[in-house]
């Protein structure tokens, strides 16, 4: 079990995206908050050595504010040593745009990219040709990686129609020069989520148990599989990590940095047996709505 703690301040910068994902997991974004330029620039400058391990350009798809490359080169100029940015990549299919974000300061990448083929990945984003846009993003990234000194992630969300595709998936991505590979359990939450569960959730058991078959056989760099709880997950195996937990600062109303507590704010549970785990401290709990389906059986500490 691998648990890594970081902080760092996430700045939502877009109110919209160019695609429209079943399992949009942004429901702790204000999105009733407008943040201006100027407040952004003030934003910037008090938490960076307050507060922040890093500055994280976030909510829906951040690659649609013209302004993200005046905050990039901003969050640079006062000092920022990590500045990142949770993308689609759709964007980045444009080669000029890419190199701009890496000129002005942008050292930390996360691309989404959720199918291995063009059928599953627009089935879960709902936007024809956003797979091909993703797959060039990826590869302009690949070509400009030598040129600038940026650390470059790829994250799938596993969900019902992609989880058996997890031995393509990773196929795809040891192609390009990721310095992680993230595979992410979707999460029971969010307003889409909760209308599509049923169709998207998939057992926290047959998750690993995709995982373990299909590290069996592989041959690619190691990867990182996050949001299992750690009495299912255990610890990990040949080709991969288990295990991540971060203090997530979001930048909410009049600018306060807020920890989030999912156990309140998005319903998670642990019941006395928990505290027989060496992780409860570490563990978030489990959501609701799947203990509500699935029950506690599959979860033993």
């Amino acid at each position: 079990m691998t648990i890594i703690k970081e902080t760092a301040i996430h700045i939502p910068v877009s109110s919209c995206c160019n695609n429209d994902c079943r399992f949009c997991m942004e429901p702790h974004i204000d999105h009733k908050v407008n943040l201006d330029r100027k407040f952004i620039f003030r934003i910037l400058k008090k938490y960076m050595f307050e507060r922040a391990d890093r500055v994280l350009f976030t909510n829906k798809e951040p690659t649609l504010n013209p302004d993200l490359p005046r905050y990039i080169e901003y969050a640079k100029k006062i000092g920022y040593k990590k500045i990142a940015l949770v993308t689609n990549g759709r964007r980045f299919s444009s080669l000029p745009y890419c190199r701009d974000l890496l000129q002005k300061g942008l050292n930390h990448i996360t691309v989404s990219i959720h199918g291995p083929d063009p059928r599953i990945h627009d089935l879960l984003t709902r936007r024809k040709g956003s797979f091909q846009e993703t797959l060039k993003g990826l590869k302009n990234l690949s070509s400009l990686k030598k040129y600038f000194g940026f650390t470059f992630i790829t994250s799938t969300v596993l969900s019902r129609p992609n989880y058996p595709h997890t031995g393509r998936m990773l196929k795809l991505l040891s192609g390009f020069p990721a310095d992680q590979i993230i595979l992410q359990c979707i999460e029971c939450r969010g307003r889409k989520m909760s209308r599509n569960f049923s169709s998207l959730m998939i057992r926290y058991s047959d998750v690993i148990k995709e995982i373990k078959k299909t590290d069996r056989n592989y041959k690619g760099p190691r990867f990182h599989v996050l949001g299992l709880p750690y009495c299912v997950a255990g610890k990990g195996g040949k080709n991969f990590h288990l295990g991540y937990t971060e203090n997530i600062k979001l930048l909410g109303n009049k600018g306060r940095l807020n920890l989030i507590d999912y156990s309140s704010k998005y319903g998670t549970l642990k019941r006395k047996e928990c505290a027989r785990c060496r992780a409860f401290l570490f563990c978030r709990g489990i959501f609701k709505p799947y203990i509500r389906h699935y029950g506690w059986k599959e979860l033993k500490p």
